[in-house]
């Protein structure tokens, strides 16, 4: 028989009496309910606080051959049962039927890391009437319609593990309809324990489905995320906080902080959707990248233009349909006091960044090939887009710094304008910025637009560019300076990937590497040397790069690298520095 081990925890809010007394009854009570070992079974010694889904009583199939939702929701709800703790999915292949998994309050599940433990998700069971219109994750807390409320959902989670479509040993197949890979619609209800589910979302990959993550609810909030992994998703690949029009309003999701967050090839279905998608406060986002993004759109919905009027240089934003807008972006951020650093819109379909609200900072972010033509479909659309689309409406108190909007491969076709904005913003920041290989449109000095009066205290300056609303000293400030970086023998860059960009006015900049390393490299080795015409660095920031960190030490011009790289490793880093400056 099964042999467990009865930990005492510490009392919980949702347990009466005494915390000890009442964890140690409610685990007696599920081992009593257990079923007995099958004959010759070996013995599983368990603690309270783990289980393993492949052995007794739970023995999920980790080959793929059969369901294993029921074995992986009784291992939860058990160990939910018992107060919390972890159940482990060892690497294998587990297929999940409909109606999929629900996450328990104070119960991780963690596999053996994302190449190894593989969930493939089957498709929905046909339903009918308003349950057809909602939508379900296979890891979930509520739906998308419909909230779970439970003051115990605290500290629960998924880390180390892939989700997929349909079976396994193939990648990319039509992603199921009515499924996300993982969606949270977490309410605590009133007065909860703690304000904040404060749940772990990490190292999770997600292929194949309608919306690849979707965190919506309320409390649903504090989350620790790291290096999420989206692909091949129908409509969005990332949703953080409820959409306008949403059943249950609009709160929702806010107070989170996404690292290293990689959401490729979303809107297959060629919708009205952008590969990440915020519509919450007080969100961060660092080192992540939204990219190749699909579009079918027009440039009527690109700049919300009325039917007939496509010419950019002639009009502004007349239709009021600013969903349509975000048909194949990259970002589209409709939300305030969000902070996005060393993040990036890759070759999407449509726009790369749309801020819509305002009250946001952008620092060090890269706009590179927006309205890319391998993933615009609409032929008229193709080489319109912005890198950077700023909106009109509220999107004031805003910072861009640091930025760069980039041209990188001219044959497949790339943005018209690396910074766009509709006019009349008011309290508008755009400084440092810089772009590269983008030609001037016709007419234009720059590949800058200001659409019409700009409004109260605006300052815009982009290379050599510069416009604003406040004292005329500030319009004759030098520009940013940008400098290509060329690394050493044993690693490459693709040109314009890789350089300094330097504010001589205030010696403030900083240094983006796109590397990738040919050789294996030591601790501490260096992996590029700055340029001899551009100003030595006074202070930089420790960079953190994909394994290890970059620095610049104090007076020199080697970059070098922390921590063992290894042939093939991709060096992708931000790294703020003042410099010396006349």
């Amino acid at each position: 028989m099964s042999t467990y081990r009865i930990a005492t925890l510490n009392a919980q809010s949702r347990f009466e009496g005494d915390g000890d007394a009442a964890v140690e009854a409610i685990a007696r009570r599920v081992l009593a309910s257990q079923p007995a070992a099958s004959a010759g079974a070996p013995a599983q010694s368990v603690s309270l606080m783990q289980v393993d889904v492949t052995l007794p009583p739970y023995n999920a199939d980790p080959t793929g051959a059969r369901d294993s939702r029921e074995a992986i929701q009784d291992a939860i709800d058990a160990v939910a049962a018992r107060g919390g703790g972890t159940v482990y999915l060892p690497a294998g292949t587990y297929r999940v039927e409909d109606p999929y998994i629900e996450l328990k309050g104070f119960v991780l599940v963690r596999g053996a890391g994302m190449n190894s433990t593989q969930i493939i998700a089957q498709p929905r069971k046909p339903v009918t009437g308003e349950a057809a219109q909602d939508k379900v994750g296979v890891f979930h807390t509520g739906s998308w319609l419909k909230r779970k409320k439970d003051a115990s959902m605290l500290r629960f989670g998924v880390t180390d593990l892939m989700i997929r479509s349909h079976r396994s040993g193939l990648q990319i197949q039509a992603p199921l309809e009515g499924v996300y890979g993982v969606l949270f619609n977490t309410d605590l209800g009133k007065d909860p324990a703690d304000p904040d589910c404060v749940s772990t979302l990490s190292f999770v990959e997600v292929w194949g489905m309608e919306v690849g993550i979707a965190i919506i609810g309320n409390d649903d909030q504090a989350m620790k995320c790291f290096g999420l992994k989206v692909r091949h998703s129908k409509k969005a690949g990332l949703v953080v906080g409820k959409p306008p029009g949403h059943p249950e309003g609009d709160a929702g999701a806010a107070d989170n902080k996404f690292f290293g967050a990689d959401i490729g090839g979303s809107n297959q279905g060629g919708g009205d959707h952008a590969g990440i998608e915020i519509y919450t406060s007080q969100t961060k986002f660092t080192n992540s990248t939204s990219w190749y993004t699909h579009s079918n759109t027009t440039v009527e919905k690109l700049y919300c233009l009325e039917g007939g009027k496509s010419d950019m240089e002639m009009g502004g934003p007349k239709n009021p349909n600013r969903e349509a807008q975000k048909n194949g972006a990259g970002w589209y951020i409709a939300a305030t006091k969000c902070t996005f650093t060393g993040c990036e819109a890759q070759e999407n379909g449509g726009h790369g960044f749309i801020l819509r609200y305002g009250d946001n900072a952008l620092v060090g972010c890269r706009g590179e090939s927006s309205s890319y033509a391998p993933t615009q479909a609409n032929a008229t659309a193709k080489n319109k887009a912005a890198d950077f689309y700023i909106c009109d409406a509220g999107a004031g108190h805003t910072i861009i710094t640091s930025c760069t909007a980039a041209l990188v491969r001219p044959s497949e076709g790339g943005a018209r304008w690396g910074f766009y904005v509709e006019g009349w913003v008011n309290n508008l920041d755009i400084a440092h910025c810089t772009t590269v290989g983008i030609p001037n449109p016709p007419g234009a000095e720059q590949p800058v637009r200001l659409w019409r009066e700009l409004g109260d205290n605006v300052y815009v300056q982009v290379d050599k560019f510069a416009k604003s609303t406040r004292p005329k000293e500030r319009d004759k400030a030098a520009p940013v300076k940008s400098y290509p970086i060329v690394p050493v023998e044993g690693v490459t860059s693709e040109e314009g990937r890789s350089y300094i960009a330097v504010d001589p006015n205030t010696g403030y900049g900083f240094v983006r590497l796109e590397m990738t390393s040919t050789k294996d490299f030591a601790d501490g080795a260096v992996i590029a040397n700055l340029p001899a015409e551009a100003p030595a660095p006074q202070f930089t920031v420790n960079g953190l790069a994909s394994k290890g960190s970059v620095w610049i030490p104090q007076d020199t011009r080697e970059v070098k690298h922390y921590g063992a790289a290894t042939t093939g490793a991709k060096i992708q880093v931000t790294v703020p520095a003042f410099f010396k400056v006349a």
